[in-house]
């Protein structure tokens, strides 16, 4: 990989960080236990005493605020 690949890909990685650090709380747990962690919808709904259908709506809601955070990232990294 080039350098210069590689200093975007840095960049990229702390804005990411970055974004996860802003999301709302109850977002944030269920984005970084789900898409960080690997854990399935039931099983972070079992840790986090929370129904599946509230899971699954919280997860979207975090990545759609993680999209429009990382908008510029995205379209500028190709």
């Amino acid at each position: 990989q080039s350098p210069e690949r590689l200093v975007r890909q840095k960049e990229l990685r702390e804005a990411l960080n970055q974004a996860v650090d802003e999301l709302p709380a109850d977002f944030r747990t269920v984005v970084v236990l789900r898409d960080f962690e690997g854990l399935s919808n039931r099983e972070v709904s079992k840790v986090l005493n929370l129904s599946v259908p509230a899971v699954k709506s919280r997860l979207h809601r975090g990545r759609l605020f993680l999209r429009n955070r990382l908008q510029a990232y995205i379209n500028n990294y190709d």
